[in-house]
């Protein structure tokens, strides 16, 4: 089982590979456990998959671009826009992809979108989902005009947004064009200010990380290897060390209570106090001595197996 959870938490296992809203669900899944008082070996597991994450983004390529039309909406729109919490968003369409882009969107900060659809009630469906804003058809071109990122993912057969409804807009406006076949007239393109990416663009910036991801997953096996080792080394530490430890604790804590209860009654109040807490650190460094001989002793027996 935490094999597959290496693989997954990494992304080597997911629908998308590096799909990396996976592991955002094994965190929130984690986090729900932890209210729930699982801990212990569980707890090492996951911290373990969570390194190994991280050093999968930060010591290979398998965490850079985009393999996905959905994530890449977002990707582009982050990189034009400083802020997506700052710009005005259009959705036309509320179909599936405009529903991921959506959910994309919002998740990283965007907060003003507005929805266009041909069918009212479902730009409303969309609109409920997100606490968006719902248009009818009828106002595509005013929306258009105040939007600076438009995302066109309508199941039309031919295309519905021509240059005329981006002229005259001064400031820079980004089309995403995420519909097969084009809802973007490619004209649009020659727009002052405009810029305009379809699906074209999109699957080759995809292809090429898909490449960098597909070369990187050997380092990334190898990363999981590491980390499961270190995973597996730790439990049988822990398993090793805690009941000798507790062994340890508990005669200790016998012996040291027994002592301090003969001589409560034969002390002040203060004097008794002063010796509870030199008792409590000499028991400390009593137990130190004993733990680091114990971690000496696993260590012997790991090297000598």
């Amino acid at each position: 089982a935490y094999n597959h959870l290496f693989q997954v938490g990494t992304g080597l296992d997911s629908q998308v590979l590096g799909d990396v809203q996976v592991i955002q669900q094994v965190k929130k899944a984690y986090k729900q456990s932890k209210e729930k008082g699982l801990s212990g070996e569980f707890h090492q597991l996951v911290q373990s998959v969570f390194r190994a994450h991280k050093r999968s983004r930060t010591e290979t390529d398998f965490g850079r671009g985009t393999a996905s039309v959905g994530f890449a909406a977002t990707q582009l729109a982050l990189e034009h826009f400083k802020d997506l919490s700052e710009i005005k968003v259009l959705l036309v369409g509320a179909g599936k992809m405009g529903k991921v882009s959506c959910k994309n969107l919002v998740s990283n900060g965007a907060e003003h979108i507005s929805v266009v659809n041909r069918t009212i009630d479902r730009a409303k469906e969309l609109a409920s989902s997100f606490d968006i804003k719902a248009h009818a058809f009828s106002e595509l071109e005013d929306e258009i005009k105040k939007a600076d990122l438009v995302i066109a993912a309508t199941g039309a057969r031919k295309p519905i947004l021509h240059p005329e409804h981006f002229e005259g807009v001064e400031r820079h406006q980004l089309v995403l064009d995420l519909s097969v076949p084009r809802n973007v007239d490619p004209k649009v393109a020659e727009v002052a200010n405009v810029t305009l990416v379809d699906m074209d663009s999109i699957h080759e910036a995809n292809k090429k990380a898909l490449d960098k991801r597909e070369k990187a997953i050997p380092k990334i096996k190898g990363i999981i290897e590491e980390e499961k080792k270190d995973f597996l080394n730790s439990v049988h530490r822990s398993r090793y060390l805690l009941p000798r430890i507790k062994e340890i604790d508990h005669r200790l804590s016998d012996i040291t209570d027994s002592e301090l209860e003969r001589m409560k009654h034969k002390m002040d109040k203060k004097s008794y106090a002063q010796m509870e807490e030199v008792t409590r650190r000499i028991k400390k460094k009593i137990m130190a001595i004993h733990i680091d001989r114990i971690d000496k002793e696993f260590e012997k027996a790991q090297n000598e197996a």
